[in-house]
């Protein structure tokens, strides 16, 4: 097993592909919990360009719940940097969750709760897909 550094060169990730496939992309990329990390949206993006297949039926899935629902705003901007690179961006799922979802957890109410109830009130805990195309 290799790792793979987002928006490097994809020739490993495509490599188990036939010639032609390798050429296109793929029809369908699954991507899950990506998002917190903030810095690489952009080189996640021009990953996704590289290995995602030019064609109207390609989908790009993006599959997250943002454990930090302070951050929510920052892990959302991942959609931004996908739309101002070409790819038309929809939201396919979404559950609002009420429990904790580790022990450890603090829930959403942290030091965010003292600067702003209407913010933590929006935040909530969410699990969330989206679909997007070239």
């Amino acid at each position: 097993m290799q790792g793979y550094l987002w928006g490097a060169p994809p020739d490993n990730i495509l490599r188990h592909l036939d010639p032609h496939a390798r050429a296109q992309g793929f029809d369908v990329l699954i991507l899950a919990d990506l998002l917190f990390n903030h810095s690489e949206h952009a080189k996640l993006v021009m990953t996704i360009q590289k290995t995602l297949k030019h064609s109207p039926d390609a989908v790009a899935l993006v599959f997250f719940t943002p454990y930090r629902p302070w951050l929510l705003p920052k892990d959302l901007a991942f959609f931004d940097v996908a739309r101002e690179k070409g790819f038309r961006v929809e939201k396919i799922f979404e559950k609002v969750m009420t429990e904790v979802m580790f022990e450890e957890d603090p829930g959403v109410c942290n030091a965010v709760c003292e600067a702003s109830s209407d913010l933590i009130a929006s935040l909530g805990r969410a699990a969330a897909a989206y679909g997007f195309r070239l």
